[in-house]
């Protein structure tokens, strides 16, 4: 099995790159491909298969929701035979990855639609066993690897992975999770691929990358997210969302004991 990689670039051409090169070297890694959200001329990766260039995109960025629903749907052109493909925002940075045990392991699970790399300070680090892998539903966004499977199905019923309207992608993978166990599938938490996110980008280099600087990003995230969360659910707090997915999650779990990978509780 192999797996293809979309990198979300904005401004940030050499730190795009250098990420394209780490992930080249590993062996069952297929292609790196860059998505390029609005970036200046002299930023935009010489490996963007796909580039949004128009105004909104110029001034405001993609982010990832609309960044990786554009990379999704390009990579279904390109009729890849990958059996995953790995998002990533371009301020991660590769620290650990083990692809044969991961992708072997999660073969034998045909529920799972996504998996998610996590990191030593994690809250779920402490619940994954030895064999690195945990049943999750609770995640914050960040690097994630998909099935491509579940994507061409989404994409062919005109349904993107991620939503469109969401434009800063507050709780995307909680809403991801809470589909996914909406359908009987299921996500799983991982340690044998592990990403850091480099903060420093969006701390000294927002003007570049053409985004706000952190602390009003955040504010714009929760004050943008909350009116979204309660248009599309009519929910008041991400806590409402939390705890339909975890009863969702605690349901999948009661009625799938022949799955091998134990549920991180």
């Amino acid at each position: 099995m192999t797996v293809d990689v979309i990198i979300l670039n904005r401004n940030l051409r050499d730190v795009t790159d250098k990420l394209a090169i780490s992930l080249e070297a590993i062996s069952e890694v297929s292609r790196v491909d860059v998505v390029d959200a609005g970036s200046s001329k002299r930023e935009i990766s010489k490996r963007t298969f796909v580039r949004d260039g128009g105004d909104f995109a110029l001034t405001n960025g993609l982010r990832i929701n609309r960044g990786f629903n554009l990379g999704l749907s390009t990579w279904l052109t390109l009729e890849s035979t990958s059996s995953w493909v790995l998002l990533l925002p371009n301020d991660s940075e590769l620290v650990f990855a083990d692809f044969p045990k991961l992708l072997e392991a999660t073969s034998r699970v045909p529920e799972l639609v996504a998996i998610v790399p996590i990191s030593e300070d994690n809250a779920y680090a402490p619940l994954i066993d030895e064999t690195g892998m945990a049943l999750a539903w609770n995640f914050h966004e960040g690097p994630l690897l998909v099935r491509s499977d579940f994507v061409r199905e989404r994409l062919k019923k005109d349904a993107d992975l991620f939503d469109h309207e969401n434009f800063r992608g507050f709780a995307s993978f909680l809403e991801l999770s809470f589909q996914a166990y909406a359908s009987d599938n299921c996500i799983i938490a991982t340690n044998l691929l592990q990403f850091e996110e480099n903060t420093s980008h969006l701390l000294t280099q927002h003007a570049l990358i053409g985004t706000e600087p952190q602390a009003e990003n955040l504010s714009l995230l929760l004050r943008e997210g909350k009116k979204w969360l309660a248009a599309k659910y009519g929910f008041t707090d991400r806590r409402n969302l939390e705890l339909a997915t975890r009863l969702l999650f605690e349901e999948f779990c009661i009625g799938h004991p022949e799955i091998s990978v134990k549920p991180a509780v």
